[in-house]
């Protein structure tokens, strides 16, 4: 990846100060890993690779105290973006082929008396290879809408609905969630169909999370001579696969160090031309299932107003697409 994003992504943080008493800008780098594996379904291997950078900035932020109740409401707008670039190739059928995943959105937090949170956003997504980058790209939605209703100290509930391509596919996905805190280090998390995770933090910097989630996606891909279509066409690569992960994090002023490493099960991957819908894969040209791969994360989140793992979950971005 060229350094210029990177430059890029750094100076527009930096240049810019907090805005909201919850939020600061964030810059945010992955690089994940897939062990090799075989086909299921048909003959061949499997790997692929990612490196992502995103960037979160608060554009807009208000605090209003009300003198009759403790706590405060707060309203923040947050401008996001992410650039990934994966490497994955499936012999015999191609080589190692460059994707690109680009997204640009915003989102909107609003609290209520500091209990009460929406959360409401929009992104615009690229999802193309090395290729296809070059000739008609195609932006795809992303939204997502959550209402989290705090109960207790403890327990908050969370309703919903996103439209995503998690699954491999454009769907709407109805979300229902259930956050509690068991003490005040272990925390049980849910939002459901789509996520489960617990975490556990013994100290202000160390934090350890086990979850279970879906990883998958999709691209445009553009097809040669040299691979098993035999021409030249512009077809849809859709990935479908669970992830079992261990995550850990060590954060100190501001600057949080994330690894991860797990399993990826339920693992499938589908080729069809573009006249197919999103939701499904009419008559594909290829579909095979992946046997278990291992997978291996590290990445770097930095905070220019400095936060301990404690206070900031290093998993709490996961909603805007960087995990």
């Amino acid at each position: 990846m060229s350094n210029k994003y990177l430059i890029w992504a750094v100076a527009l943080l930096c240049s810019t100060s907090c805005l909201g008493q919850a939020f600061s800008p964030r810059l945010i780098l992955k690089n994940d890993y897939v062990g090799n594996t075989e086909l299921k379904d048909s003959v061949g291997e499997y790997q692929k690779s990612a490196i992502k950078i995103g960037f979160v900035l608060p554009v807009f932020a208000k605090l209003r105290q009300n003198t009759k109740v403790d706590k405060p409401s707060f309203m923040a707008v947050l401008v996001h973006g992410m650039y990934g670039q994966t490497q994955m190739q499936m012999n015999p059928y191609f080589e190692k082929r460059t994707f690109h995943d680009i997204s640009l959105g915003s989102s909107l937090i609003r609290t209520s008396r500091g209990e009460n949170v929406l959360i409401a956003s929009l992104r615009f997504n690229i999802f193309e290879d090395a290729f296809t980058i070059k000739e008609n790209i195609s932006i795809l939605p992303t939204a997502l809408l959550l209402y989290r209703i705090t109960k207790t100290n403890n327990t908050s509930y969370t309703f919903g609905g996103t439209y995503n391509y998690t699954l491999g596919y454009g769907l709407p996905i109805p979300l229902l969630g259930l956050s509690h805190n068991f003490s005040a280090k272990t925390k049980l998390n849910l939002m459901l169909p789509l996520s489960a995770n617990f975490s556990y933090h013994p100290t202000n910097e160390w934090f350890f999370q086990a979850n279970l989630k879906p990883a998958g996606g999709l691209s445009y891909f553009n097809t040669d001579k040299s691979n098993f279509l035999n021409s030249e066409s512009r077809v849809l690569l859709r990935n479908r696969a669970l992830r079992l992960g261990l995550k850990s994090a060590y954060s100190i002023k501001g600057l949080s160090f994330i690894l991860e490493s797990g399993l990826l099960f339920k693992n499938s991957v589908t080729i069809s031309d573009t006249k197919s819908d999103l939701f499904q894969a009419k008559n594909p040209y290829f579909e095979s299932s992946i046997k278990p791969q291992s997978y291996f994360s590290l990445g770097i989140q930095f905070s220019l107003r400095g936060s301990d793992a404690k206070k900031t979950d290093p998993s709490g971005l996961d909603w805007l697409g960087f995990d």
